[in-house]
């Protein structure tokens, strides 16, 4: 009958709503693509669904599509169904089929879950059907009671005994996300799959908690390292731009890399002007441009070059006296470069030229002040045989005028032995007014003296 009809859709319908209420806790934890969960889940139906009656020749098949016998489970005769029954079954998928099992006239109630394709078939003879039409609706009501009773114990048992310790896991797998490494976790017992992931958790956590201590504390040393490192140029950079020493950084091809002031100050040379070029063709001319590649060609070869002196030339031509040293710059065995220094002497090298000249002129005065001592010596004598012979009146005129010059000559020698006097004194002189026209024709006459060629001839005006 149509109510008999009705009762077996439902409970075919409840039966598939069952199966769908265990996978949808499975979507619910998020483990519903995990084999194992499904698998387990799906034997806990059919562990469920083996006990299942109803009326007194129902009988509940569960169908894997297209052909594939899941419940109940062995090859009894009675248990297959008719291969034209079970294609009509794959073509509908959902429906009521009239069908004949063992010679015995049967009604077919049949409904397929999709998401595991499994097809869940009733079947009742037709003579229970037209015998227990009257208390049927009794009966499936009491079915349906117990299904419901049975289908919320299992839910509140699946919820105890997997729901809860997933969402516990994931509750505290985000919390470890989050950095919380301390965030309790929870502590199934047994060996099964849920403790043993909670435990495999813990054990992850753990590891976590220790290496992110670990990454700490390298991030740390690095950033103390990169701090020490970053005071270290910086000091180095104020060193090299407060030297007053040329220090100047070169590649493998003698090329200019870092020029600072102090190369400036010293070269005059900024330095857009010289990087990327030749330090020789800048700083050394023809005359000494060969002795300075001769050094470069050692450095570069990679053995120092001790201090030496020696001359460079500044942007205008001018030279620099400098004392040079160079050192190639070494990394894993290999030049990578050149540091050169060089610290300007040009002032101490005029210094002391202009020492040395003034040495030499102390001893040039030394010198003539003892040639002064002896020849005025020499002069005093002649002086005083000239006066003694001017008083002898009895000397012919010719000779007088004799003596006379001999006087003025002596006079002269005088004179000029005053000056030598002067110089060993270090030119302290006594200022007096002199007549230039005088001074002039008697060094003219002394110079000309000694060279019979030459002939002086002068033209003064009175003072």
């Amino acid at each position: 009958s149509e109510l008999n009809q009705m009762l077996m859709a439902n409970e075919v319908k409840n039966l598939v709503a069952n199966i769908l209420a265990a996978h949808q806790v499975l979507r619910d934890i998020r483990v519903d693509k995990v084999d194992s969960y499904i698998e387990r889940t799906k034997e806990e139906q059919i562990q469920e669904l083996t006990s299942y009656t109803f009326g007194k020749t129902g009988k509940l098949r569960i169908v894997e599509l297209p052909d594939r016998m899941v419940m109940p489970r062995g090859s009894l005769p009675e248990d297959a169904l008719p291969a034209t029954c079970m294609a009509a079954i794959v073509q509908q998928k959902n429906g009521m089929l009239p069908c004949s099992i063992t010679s015995k006239d049967s009604l077919l109630c049949f409904e397929t879950y999709d998401d595991w394709n499994w097809t869940v078939v009733l079947s009742v003879e037709t003579t229970e059907i037209l015998q227990a039409r009257d208390r049927f609706l009794g009966d499936v009501v009491i079915i349906l009671l117990a299904s419901l009773i049975a289908g919320t114990i299992l839910l509140l048992w699946f919820t105890g005994k997997i729901v809860n310790p997933v969402r516990q896991l994931a509750a505290a797998a985000v919390s470890v996300s989050n950095g919380q490494w301390d965030a309790p976790l929870p502590t199934p017992k047994g060996e099964g799959e849920i403790a043993q992931l909670s435990r495999a958790f813990q054990g992850m956590a753990r590891n976590l908690a220790e290496t992110y201590r670990k990454l700490q504390e390298n991030l740390q040393q690095i950033a103390e390292s990169r701090e020490e490192l970053n005071k270290r140029k910086i000091f180095l950079e104020s060193v090299l731009y407060h030297a007053p020493d040329a220090i100047i950084a070169l590649d493998a091809e003698h090329r200019v890399l870092d020029w600072n002031p102090g190369a400036e100050k010293i070269f005059g040379y900024t330095p857009d002007e010289t990087l990327g070029k030749q330090l020789d063709d800048l700083l050394a001319h023809c005359e000494n441009h060969a002795e300075a590649c001769a050094i470069s060609k050692q450095v570069l070869s990679g053995k120092r070059v001790d201090a030496f002196e020696t001359i460079r030339y500044h942007k205008d031509g001018s030279p620099r006296h400098v004392i040079a040293a160079g050192t190639p710059i070494m990394i894993n065995n290999s030049i990578t470069g050149v540091v050169v220094v060089y610290t300007d002497i040009t002032t101490r090298v005029k210094t002391e030229e202009a020492l040395r000249r003034a040495q030499k002129m102390e001893a040039i005065g030394t010198l003539a002040g003892g040639i002064a001592h002896d020849f005025n010596n020499l002069l005093t004598g002649i002086q005083g045989h000239a006066s003694l012979m001017a008083v002898d009146q009895s000397l012919p005129p010719g000779q007088q005028e004799h003596i006379a010059a001999i006087e003025t000559y002596v006079k002269s020698a005088s004179d000029l032995t005053a000056q030598l006097l002067g110089l060993a004194r270090g030119g302290k002189y006594e200022i007096n007014p002199i007549d230039i026209n005088v001074l002039m024709l008697t060094r003219a006459s002394m110079f000309g003296r000694p060279h019979q060629d030459i002939r002086i001839q002068d033209q003064t005006q009175p003072p």
